[in-house]
C-alpha cells in the first residue's frame, strides 16, 4: 500500500505525509527525489528539524553547498546541535576549516583557541560532551586540527572521542 497525496485540510496531515515520502525515499538512495519533496515540506513548515531533512537530503545527494546554505539559516535562528554539526561536515567537506571548527565550538568557546582544555575531557566522560554530534563532532574536530597542522590537538580529539564512544573506529 502506498502513500497516498490526500490531504484532509490539516498541515500536520500533509507534513507527515512528505515527511514519510522524505524518508522512504532516502533510504531509497533517491536523493534528488527526496529533495524535491523536502524542499515543499520545508516551504510548508520551516522548522529547524525540516530545515535539517532538506540539508540531509541535500547532502547525501552531494550538494553539500546547498546544504550548508540551508543549514547557515537554521543556526542563526536555533540552537539545534544536529543542524549545526551537518553545518561543520558541509563546511568539512567544502574545505572551509575555520567555520567548521567554529561551528562545533560555538557551543563550547572556551577550548579555542588552545585546544581541547582539561574540563572538555572531563565532560565528554561524564557523557556531558559540549561540542554538537558528540564522539563524531570531536571526530571532525580533529580532522580539522589534523589537516590544519596541528598534530597534538587532532589527537587529543581522537582520544576524547574514543573516551566518549569507545566503537567509533574512525577516530583510531
Amino acid at each position: 500500500a502506498g502513500i497516498g497525496w490526500h490531504s484532509d485540510g490539516k498541515s500536520g496531515t500533509l507534513e507527515a505525509t512528505l515527511r514519510t515520502l522524505v524518508e522512504r525515499n532516502l533510504s531509497q538512495c533517491m536523493h534528488a527525489n527526496a529533495a524535491f519533496l523536502c524542499e515543499r515540506l520545508h516551504a510548508q513548515s520551516a522548522t529547524a528539524e525540516n530545515a535539517h531533512l532538506l540539508a540531509l537530503c541535500y547532502y547525501r545527494g552531494g550538494r553539500a553547498n546547498s546544504a550548508s546554505a540551508v543549514l547557515r539559516e537554521s543556526i542563526r535562528s536555533t540552537e539545534n546541535a544536529q543542524n549545526t554539526y551537518l553545518f561543520a561536515v558541509c563546511c568539512y567537506e567544502l574545505g572551509d576549516m575555520r567555520e567548521a571548527e567554529d561551528a562545533l565550538l560555538l557551543a563550547t568557546p572556551q577550548v579555542r583557541p588552545e585546544g581541547p582544555a582539561p574540563f572538555a575531557q572531563a565532560w565528554c566522560e561524564l557523557g556531558g560532551c559540549p561540542v554538537p554530534g558528540g564522539a563524531a563532532g570531536l571526530h571532525v574536530l580533529g580532522l580539522i586540527c589534523k589537516k590544519d597542522n596541528r598534530r597534538g590537538h587532532a589527537v587529543d580529539y581522537f582520544i576524547l572521542s574514543l573516551r566518549l564512544d569507545c566503537f567509533f573506529w574512525a577516530s583510531y
